[in-house]
């Protein structure tokens, strides 16, 4: 659209401006007289020049921001570190979010707020998310539709959200994307409501840039997250299968997952074939894994269709506390399984051996289950007698 009319007299003459002058202030264009020898090749140059400026300017301020936060990422320092750079280039708080609003990072400038209150904005700002193709969310009426706009930005787009604490906030968003795919968002919140156009400009462009490193980082903590979880799974079914090729080998991955070859554990199987989406059943041994806190070794792996459990306990003769586990790992696993959950497990054994053993114990009771009446939670204890008839049958 237009920016500007231009009047441009002849030699000599001196014209009414009051109909242009109406017609330029009805537009909302400012009216800029010119001198005769102002031509259209002399004002176009002049024109030319200062876009390039601006270009220049624009993309000079993109290669610092994009040299800063790249040394940053080179530095492997995390999401917590980009997000203390960005805030330190906009001069706001910034918040990186995963793909379901939740908050993986924050670094905030004079807001005295609290964890709860910033997951409950990026929450806010998550839920926005769907404005940022179309109108922003409904501006205060003092506010201009240049600020919200983030038209001429690709990949920034501006919100207006209200904070935990009250506040009205301008927020700038880009999204972080891997190969088309959402992984989160990078926000910058405003200092100051409204911005100005040159702060919202810069803040723009530090998203933009910001995003693909974001992407990078969280690509490379997955990358690093699935590789431990591999490695803890294979460690895993080899302790419970009996397959480490000798007692160095043993010794040296126990000491790695910290599993203390001395100690009595026991293994709890729940079959998963209904356990629903794929995303779900993954986060299940992770879920396990924070049950017991820090009280003894916990560890969990889907073989299968089985989620296998090895956990540690003080007293091998203590059954209750065994009970209590299963009990808890079944109404974990019920969440996810409406209802249907079948827990079983072993005796409490020390050592290695002692866990293989376990697990044979575990699938026999859990192969019983299924053809006698038993609890949802039940150990090869209780049903030894029902193993024992089985094996003479055999």
């Amino acid at each position: 659209g237009a920016a500007v009319v231009l009047a441009r007299l002849r030699p000599g003459t001196e014209p009414d401006f009051g109909p242009l002058m109406r017609g330029a202030d009805s537009a909302g264009l400012p009216l800029v007289r010119l001198a005769p020898e102002a031509d259209y090749h002399r004002v176009s140059r002049l024109v030319a020049v200062k876009a390039i400026a601006d270009t220049a300017h624009v993309l000079e301020y993109s290669v610092r921001v994009h040299r800063t936060l790249g040394e940053v990422f080179a530095a492997g320092s995390g999401l917590p570190a980009l997000a203390r750079a960005m805030a330190t280039l906009s001069g706001g708080s910034v918040m990186i979010t995963d793909q379901h609003g939740e908050l993986l990072a924050r670094a905030e400038r004079d807001r005295a707020a609290s964890d709860a209150e910033w997951q409950e904005l990026s929450k806010a700002v998550h839920e926005q998310q769907g404005y940022a193709t179309g109108p922003v969310d409904a501006p205060p009426a003092d506010y201009t539709s240049d600020h919200a706009s983030g038209h001429g930005h690709p990949g920034a787009h501006d919100l207006v959200a209200t904070a935990p604490w009250g506040e009205r906030l301008h927020v700038v968003t880009a999204p972080v994307r891997v190969a088309g795919e959402p992984y989160g968002t990078v926000a910058v919140v405003e200092p100051v409501l409204p911005p100005g156009e040159h702060a919202l400009a810069q803040h723009r462009v530090i998203v933009e840039q910001g995003a693909p490193l974001v992407a990078s980082e969280i690509l490379r903590q997955r990358s690093v997250t699935e590789a431990e979880e591999r490695s803890r799974d294979d460690f895993l079914d080899t302790l419970v299968h009996g397959r480490f090729t000798d007692a160095h080998e043993l010794q040296a991955r126990s000491r790695h997952y910290r599993f203390d070859t001395e100690a009595a554990h026991a293994v709890f199987v729940i079959p998963m074939q209904a356990v629903g989406p794929a995303a779900w059943a993954q986060s299940l041994p992770r879920a396990v894994g924070a049950l017991r806190g820090m009280s003894g070794f916990t560890m969990a792996a889907l073989m299968g269709q089985l989620l296998v459990v090895v956990a540690e306990f003080g007293d091998p003769g203590e059954k209750a506390e065994l009970r209590r586990f299963g009990r808890q790992l079944h109404r974990l696993v019920a969440d996810r399984t409406d209802g249907a959950a079948q827990v079983a497990y072993g005796r409490a054994a020390q050592g290695a051996a002692g866990v293989a053993a376990g697990y044979r114990e575990a699938r026999i009771a859990l192969e019983l289950s299924g053809r006698v009446p038993v609890p949802e939670v039940c150990g090869y204890e209780e049903l030894r007698v029902f193993a024992a008839v089985e094996a003479g049958g055999r």
